[in-house]
């Protein structure tokens, strides 16, 4: 029994758009890449990152001083990461939905920004963070 070719050209595109639905459903995670900013806690060898700030200020004082610096130094000098910081998704983001995710992939789509691709502002100057900066 032969099959229509018509069947296939309807069957094939039909089944592309019901996956490109479903994936629409499917969120992505993204953990934070070497380049990110970090500050590093040097008495309790621990880092926390940039959403992270705001808790860990509030957190009760025990005369911690935190120095910037990447997430690849503190994974070489073997720091843990902050407890606090992974209840608030700081070492993790959001990203688009698997379809998205694919079309990025193939240049189809726009990338999304994260967190850690943003500037900021230092004492130094603007920082414009890059993949090949750690």
């Amino acid at each position: 029994m032969q099959r229509s070719p018509i069947a296939f050209v309807l069957i094939v595109p039909a089944a592309v758009i019901v996956l490109a639905v479903v994936g629409l459903f499917i969120g992505t995670d993204v953990s934070v890449p070497g380049y990110a900013m970090a500050m590093l806690d040097d008495q309790h060898h621990t880092f926390l990152t940039l959403p992270c700030l705001d808790e860990w200020q509030h957190r009760p004082s025990d005369g911690s001083v935190l120095r910037r610096s990447t997430v690849a130094e503190a994974d070489r000098l073997h720091y843990d990461v902050d407890r606090g910081c992974i209840d608030d998704g700081g070492y993790r983001d959001d990203g688009w939905p698997l379809s998205l995710t694919i079309l990025q992939s193939l240049h189809l789509w726009w990338p999304y920004q994260h967190w850690w691709d943003r500037p900021y502002d230092t004492p130094e100057g603007t920082v414009y963070p890059k993949p090949d900066q750690g």
